[in-house]
């Protein structure tokens, strides 16, 4: 029931950072202490896998874990949802000065990639609804774990802010991240902002620069539609996520 899920199933989580260029206007008169730079870190899973009434083995899948809702009229409702946890692939300096200056943390956003090369089932035109929430128990990246198997999770705690979000799986539509980009991003993906004391818990130079710090400090996450109101006849749908491209993404200046 898991799924390694890095650049070959066992791929470390990446972790970047960047700094974009602002104008060049006024930075001369300007002292050094003034000047403001934004970047992002980037966590992705190390370990995950989907969840759905059976007893397949769910672990070590090539790249794709099932997710969504789906209300059939002859086989009733299906759900499949997704564990995982993560892990920082690139590491940083294990000090206060790591992430920069004063860093200050913008946002946490999970970035769900949709894998659009293998097909869905259902109508993507429907709405779902989409949870996460904390795992209150570790898996592991070199265990075996089937569809049946239920990791216990905070159900009370969601670490979405605003709670659960209605979203429409839009898995060929490419997006803008960024109002001033230039592109749209390279792939469709569902973007989901995630509390700010949560992403301020894992901004912390001492976990992203440690597999087992950050492993101690954060179990993982549940991500599930279970929650999604789907009518009859036939409503709902499943897609494959892309675990190896799903990230967490720290935003900070």
């Amino acid at each position: 029931m898991i799924k390694k899920i890095s650049i070959t199933l066992t791929a470390l989580v990446l972790m970047a950072s960047c700094h974009k260029n602002d104008s060049p206007v006024g930075v001369d008169i300007l002292p050094n202490t003034d000047q403001l730079g934004a970047a992002y870190a980037e966590i992705l899973p190390t370990v995950s896998y989907s969840k759905f009434d059976d007893s397949t083995r769910t672990s070590n899948l090539t790249s794709s874990n099932l997710l969504g809702s789906v209300n059939d009229p002859v086989f009733g409702r299906t759900d499949a949802s997704i564990y995982s946890t993560f892990e920082s692939q690139y590491s940083i300096p294990c000090n206060t000065g790591a992430l920069g200056v004063n860093p200050v943390l913008d946002s946490a956003v999970l970035c769900l990639i949709y894998n659009t090369s293998v097909a869905f089932i259902g109508d993507t035109t429907q709405p779902l609804t989409i949870d996460v929430f904390p795992i209150t128990q570790r898996i592991y990246r070199d265990s075996i774990y089937y569809s049946d198997r239920n990791i216990p999770y905070n159900k009370n705690a969601s670490m979405i802010e605003g709670g659960s979000k209605v979203f429409y799986p839009h898995l060929k539509t490419h997006y803008k991240i960024n109002k001033d980009d230039a592109a749209p991003s390279a792939f469709p993906q569902l973007r989901l902002r995630l509390r700010k004391e949560f992403g301020e818990m894992l901004f912390n130079s001492s976990y992203l620069c440690s597999y087992t710090n950050l492993q101690n400090a954060f179990n993982g996450l549940f991500i599930s539609t279970n929650n999604s109101v789907l009518a009859q006849p036939s409503y709902g749908s499943i897609f494959y996520v892309d675990m190896n491209l799903t990230s967490i993404k720290l935003y900070y200046h």
